[in-house]
């Protein structure tokens, strides 16, 4: 039989159903009466069904086994046409959700302090989502927004065209989440001096080749008192070291200097003409991106363009300015570069850091100007900035590069402001790891640059987690015997966040005024996150901190470190641990915290205490 021929008769065998089917009745007086003679224990007798209803009843048993048998032989026959149910059969939103287990998690809260760079987690995430991609149109349509959260964009041109070309694919461009802006700069003063060019690479490569010396000598004394060494084998270093000592020789012997930073001297070698190709090359190419870049900038077109970009983003709500590949990872650390000519040519080419521009002399800081230029620039072009991280800064000269046309255009910082009106997040100084020789606090015309800079950062009332650290301008004169941390009284007292959440503020100093308003400004027991690291100039530290336990969650996170002046200053300045002082030195131990450290920590944490600096 024909599946249409059993589709037929069970659509008869339905109706015969339901016209031999009796309806319900109204239930009756007589059941009535039947329920009443069962409550006083007189069971009625049983009806005799009659013989036409038993009939009926006959005929609908039947019927059900047939329709039971003709279903069965449907499914028999329609088994072979049915198709398994697949992953893409399920609603779109369902497959959205299954994608978003593998999204980029450096998009998350903090995901610009600690990661740049995908960790392998996210390298197995990000090559699912490209794998994804080709395997249907749905698939390319609902991955695709996956597969760029983070748009990094390097000071040139070509990386400029690449963002333009992804801003103008739909797809790409709504899944954008954060511009990472990539401001490593190739200076004048060594793209147009080959002997000032090939000086600063050879100091960069000596401290890869200090490195190396370093990993060896501590795994010699490592192994002298038995202890397994990590890391790979020193056979690795050695060779690097080297491999620098080869380097330094063909340059030397190509500049025709009078100095040597080698114990031996080789003849004319195949090596070393690699390695002086290498050297005039690596200078032609960094002059050349120099002059792109000063192209860029003092046209303006690198601000006009990436912000025109930036206005394709639907979602783009974070900007952040680096001048790094990755925040914990240091070429310093990579001796391959010495031995592999291929890398040891893309390192040649590289953009530098700010801070190593600043050791330069007579170098500026042409790209600092970015840090205004673009987030004004976003603000005017109609987008709203929720997140901004500022990376590198000027730490030693060249302040007045952050708004050079201030005296012209008075209205920069108030624009500036403009563009912060509306973060939530702000964080400044947390790449700032480095701490420069210091012996005096900036000047007033600097730190004017410095103060108007970060109060417009800050200025937002919707701001929820700021970090501030401003470790760099601390005072250091390289021997622990001099200290002072940058005040920044101004700017804290006018800050009014009534919606934040967290606060990091490290290596600042304040007056008692400064704190007292501060404390003020925030709001009550709305913070879940404290750390704080602040010299008081004068006053007592009592009042700011039963403010600040005030303004606590009950378990919030607080972290109060070494703090001093005020009612701490009897305990002498903290004492700065170095890597040096800890890694080959088993016997090592940190600083012990001081009782009373440790008793206000405990009371902004909210230890059921009396506040230990009312009887310190």
């Amino acid at each position: 039989m024909a599946l249409d021929d059993i589709y037929r008769q069970l659509h008869h065998l339905d109706n015969l159903e339901q016209s031999l089917t009796p309806r319900p009745k109204p239930q009756d007086s007589d059941e009535e009466d039947e329920y009443e003679d069962e409550e006083y224990g007189e069971k009625a007798s049983p009806v005799e069904e009659d013989p036409e209803t038993a009939r009926t009843k006959q005929i609908l048993h039947d019927l059900h086994a047939r329709q039971a048998a003709l279903r069965d032989q449907a499914m028999t026959l329609s088994r072979p046409n049915i198709r398994a149910l697949a992953l893409l059969d399920l609603p779109n939103d369902l497959l959205c959700k299954v994608l978003d287990y593998f999204r980029d998690s450096r998009t998350d809260r903090g995901w610009i302090k600690r990661h740049h760079t995908r960790s392998p987690d996210n390298q197995i995430c990000h090559r699912t989502i490209q794998s994804a991609r080709l395997v249907c149109r749905l698939f390319n349509d609902l991955a695709t927004p996956l597969l760029c959260p983070i748009l990094r964009v390097n000071l040139d041109q070509e990386s400029l065209d690449r963002a333009t070309k992804l801003s103008r694919s739909p797809r790409v461009a709504a899944g954008i989440r954060a511009v990472l802006v990539d401001v490593r700069y190739c200076p004048q003063e060594l793209a147009v001096d080959l002997a000032r060019f090939r000086k600063f690479r050879r100091e960069q490569l000596g401290e890869i080749e200090s490195y190396c010396d370093w990993v060896v000598e501590g795994a010699a004394l490592a192994s002298s008192d038995g202890e397994v060494v990590t890391g790979g084998p020193p056979t690795k270093y050695e060779q690097a070291m080297d491999c620098y000592r080869d380097i330094v020789q063909a340059w030397h012997a190509y500049a025709n200097d009078d100095s040597s930073d080698c114990d031996r001297v080789a003849g004319p070698s195949r090596k070393a003409v690699i390695y002086q190709d290498i050297l005039t090359q690596a200078h032609e190419i960094f002059r050349q991106r120099h002059q792109e870049q000063l192209q860029l900038l003092e046209s303006q077109s690198y601000v006009r363009t990436l912000a025109a970009c930036i206005t394709m983003m639907p979602n783009i709500i974070s900007l952040a300015f680096t001048d790094k590949d990755h925040p914990a990872v240091s070429y310093k650390t990579k001796p391959e570069i010495l031995w592999d000519n291929t890398l040891l040519a893309e390192f040649m080419t590289t953009s530098i850091q700010w801070t190593q521009i600043e050791d330069l002399p007579d170098c500026a800081l042409v790209p600092a100007r970015l840090l205004c230029d673009l987030p004004i620039a976003i603000h005017r072009s109609g987008v709203t900035l929720r997140d901004l991280f500022i990376g590198p800064f000027p730490l030693l000269r060249d302040f007045a590069l952050l708004a050079p046309d201030a005296q012209e255009v008075p209205t920069v910082w108030t624009d500036l402001r403009a563009a912060c009106r509306s973060l939530r997040r702000a964080s400044f100084g947390e790449q700032l790891n480095i701490q420069k020789i210091r012996h005096d606090h900036l000047v007033p015309d600097d730190k004017r640059y410095v103060d108007e800079y970060i109060s417009a950062l800050l200025s937002s009332p919707d701001l929820e987690d700021v970090c501030l650290r401003m470790y760099p301008f601390s005072l250091d004169d390289g021997w622990d015997t001099k200290h002072g941390m940058y005040d920044i009284s101004s700017v804290l007292a006018a800050a009014r966040w009534p919606r934040i959440r967290r606060v990091s503020i490290i290596s600042l100093s304040l007056t008692q005024e400064a704190l007292d308003a501060f404390c003020a400004g925030l709001p009550q027991s709305t913070m879940d996150y404290l750390h704080l690291v602040l010299n008081l100039l004068a006053g007592s530290w009592a009042p700011a901190l039963d403010a600040l336990r005030a303004k606590l969650r009950p378990q919030a996170t607080v972290y109060f470190r070494a703090p001093t002046g005020g009612e701490f200053e009897a305990l002498g300045a903290h004492k700065r641990v170095r890597t040096s002082d800890w890694l080959f030195n088993p016997n090592f131990k940190y600083p012990e915290t001081p009782t009373l450290v440790r008793q206000a920590a405990a009371y902004l944490a909210g230890a059921d205490m009396v506040n230990p600096l009312c009887y310190s």
